[in-house]
């Protein structure tokens, strides 16, 4: 026999079913089913089961007790609307049941090995699905209305603001006035030619201004020159160019001669590399 009841949590004990035993299997029938009596019983023949498809209603502190001999899945759907606890039988219970509908808790004793019960979560329909767990017989469905006393609801929360746009970046006044010597030059070549310029420094930033041989400003121009020969044999080429680096060159380190400051020296050589790579 299958006995199922819907009650009121106290002890977090959840719902059970009660099956026929084996052999032979059964697919259990409504009529074997004991529910609940959402109303106050009344004298005379016991009332039959409400039917599957009527929606019982499950308040925030009642339970839904399944009680069974044999070992059950107890599924809900959709997930999330109640909670559903197992525990061994027989066991004792105290709660707010669904059917006692003077609303006083009440404690009642579940004979079966297997017990269920179910709890709201929060509010919304949700059917049980409650099956042997050896897969055997009917799937029992039993519909719930669920109301968690969540309360009103709070309005929902103001979108932030949309990311704000990154600033524009000022474009580099030395990074602009090379792309506008580039852009004067006649050469149709100027584009190779600007990329071998580019490798120049880049390679002098990288291991000229830190060879511990070159001493001074005029050691290290001296030696770029010669690299300069080989990689751009053409002399002259790209006059503006030059004459822009030339301009940032005398400002900033010391052609001339002196000491060399290597770290003042790499980080000019590579600002001008980077900037001869932007060029279009």
């Amino acid at each position: 026999m299958i006995r199922l009841s819907l009650c009121s949590l106290m002890f977090g004990v959840w719902p059970a079913v009660m099956f026929a035993a084996e052999p032979p299997v059964k697919a259990p029938s409504l009529e074997e089913v004991r529910l609940p009596i959402l109303d106050a019983p009344k004298p005379g023949p016991t009332p039959k089961p409400p039917s599957p498809g009527a929606p019982v209603k499950l308040g925030a502190s009642q339970l839904y007790v399944v009680d069974s001999d044999t070992a059950l899945t107890v599924l809900a759907s959709p997930e999330g609307i109640v909670g559903i606890t197992s525990e061994a039988g027989p066991i004792k219970i105290r709660a707010l049941f669904v059917e006692n509908s003077s609303g006083r808790y009440s404690t009642r004793t579940y004979k079966g090995q297997f017990v269920y019960t179910v709890e709201a979560s929060k509010s919304g329909r949700v059917e049980l699905l409650i099956v042997r767990a050896d897969g055997k017989g009917a799937v029992l469905r039993r519909t719930l209305d669920v109301d968690a006393g969540e309360g009103p609801k709070p309005p929902p929360k103001p979108k932030p603001d949309p990311k704000p746009v990154d600033p524009v970046v000022p474009v580099d006044a030395f990074q602009s006035a090379i792309q506008k010597a580039y852009r004067g030059e006649t050469a149709s070549d100027k584009a190779a030619t600007t990329a071998k310029l580019a490798s120049l420094y880049r390679m002098a930033a990288a291991t000229t201004a830190k060879d511990t041989t070159v001493k001074t400003y005029a050691d290290l121009f001296s030696d770029m020159q010669a690299a300069g020969k080989v990689l751009i044999p053409v002399p002259g080429q790209l006059p503006e160019v030059r004459k822009v680096i030339g301009e940032r060159i005398n400002k900033t380190l010391q052609p001339g001669g002196g000491q060399i400051d290597r770290a003042l020296a790499e980080k000019e050589l590579k600002a001008v590399a980077d900037a001869l790579a932007t060029v279009k």
